[in-house]
């Protein structure tokens, strides 16, 4: 028994610590050029997790938003990913309130969207100056494409192409047509379970984080945030336990960051109205929709892409994925998001 726990405790103990890989060549030596790098960097007063990554480190920058709020892309964005550090300076950055980001006392009292921007701006002023470079390749996906275009309409001049993925265009009204998208499916498939979840819980506005998340499991249970059948929670944690940036105790803050997060953001995200506030834009903007994602309408980024003024706009369709294209089709996300940059002239068509 005794032998048990300490395997267990020399176990835990051996998970509970991160690293990041160096990029390497055939023989084991160092890729002189890279850059893999796990930081604690001081953003808006705060430190906050950043994880770069790339082959070559005169690569363009790709700086990735990630949704939620309050749940961090890097394990993901590592497991599926991976694949854009040969082409970009691949950066993941938790956010505040926000996994390895996370501080219950300081987050609940600095959570507000202005705070997440001009975190981000540090952010990014930071990594022009160090790298060299004038204008980032920025990536948002959902809460993240709030973000990211509050970013881009308020500093144009260090992004030189925008991409949002389940673009976030009005959290309102996208909220309704997910419900009614829900019930209508579930009366379809004759689901009286999920039938009646959905008329226990009553239409949005939401009383309550606790209904929206019930919502969102009828939601995801009917193929709406994914397109295919979603793995169960072991899988998801055995998946981050997979890559060394990732330990144990990370689940912690996860959890915590999350929670805290959403109850500060939610009713910001739900109110956003890109077509009233943001119909302007003076960067190059991609929107990435899932055909099947039914969290943020479609309807409406397709509708948002055709009344939008910017140097050039483009919808990019994924007919294999839902509210999460770049994880459901992650060879088709890099090819594309290669094709912009080289579109927005920041790596060559060779």
């Amino acid at each position: 028994m005794y032998f048990v726990i300490l395997i267990v405790a020399i176990v835990l103990l051996i998970t509970a610590r991160t690293h990041t890989p160096r990029f390497r060549i055939n023989d084991g030596q160092i890729v002189r050029s890279s850059v893999a790098e796990a930081r604690r960097m001081l953003l808006g007063g705060a430190r906050h997790y950043v994880l770069i990554r790339g082959r070559d480190r005169r690569s363009p920058l790709l700086v990735f938003v990630h949704g939620g709020p309050g749940y961090s892309a890097m394990p993901f964005n590592r497991l599926l990913n991976s694949d854009l550090e040969n082409d970009f300076v691949f950066v993941n950055w938790d956010q505040r309130g926000t996994g390895y980001s996370f501080s219950a006392a300081r987050d609940r009292a600095t959570l507000t969207l202005d705070q997440i921007v001009d975190d981000l701006d540090d952010l990014i002023d930071s990594l022009r100056t160090e790298f060299g470079q004038d204008g980032v390749l920025l990536v948002g996906h959902s809460w993240g494409s709030v973000v990211g275009l509050e970013y881009v309409s308020r500093h144009p001049e260090k992004v030189a192409v925008y991409v949002g993925i389940s673009q976030v265009t009005d959290g309102s009204e996208s909220e309704k047509l997910s419900y009614q998208w829900a019930t209508s499916q579930a009366r379809d498939q004759k689901r009286s379970d999920l039938i009646s979840k959905l008329e226990k819980i009553g239409p949005p506005p939401y009383s309550s984080l606790k209904d929206m998340w019930a919502q969102r499991r009828v939601l995801t249970s009917l193929g709406g945030v994914w397109r295919h059948n979603p793995h169960s929670g072991l899988y998801y944690f055995l998946r981050y336990l997979s890559i060394p940036e990732f330990a144990w105790p990370g689940f912690i803050n996860l959890a915590r960051g999350g929670k805290v997060s959403m109850k500060a953001l939610n009713e910001t995200l739900f109110n956003y109205d890109a077509f009233s506030t943001r119909p302007v834009l003076k960067v190059p903007i991609y929107l990435m929709e899932g055909v099947h994602d039914q969290i943020q309408s479609t309807r409406l980024a397709e509708a948002y892409v055709d009344t939008i003024h910017a140097p050039h706009k483009e919808l990019v369709w994924f007919e294999q994925s839902a509210h999460m294209p770049h994880w459901e089709e992650p060879a088709r996300f890099k090819q594309e998001v290669r094709r912009i940059a080289i579109d927005a002239g920041l790596v060559s068509s060779s």
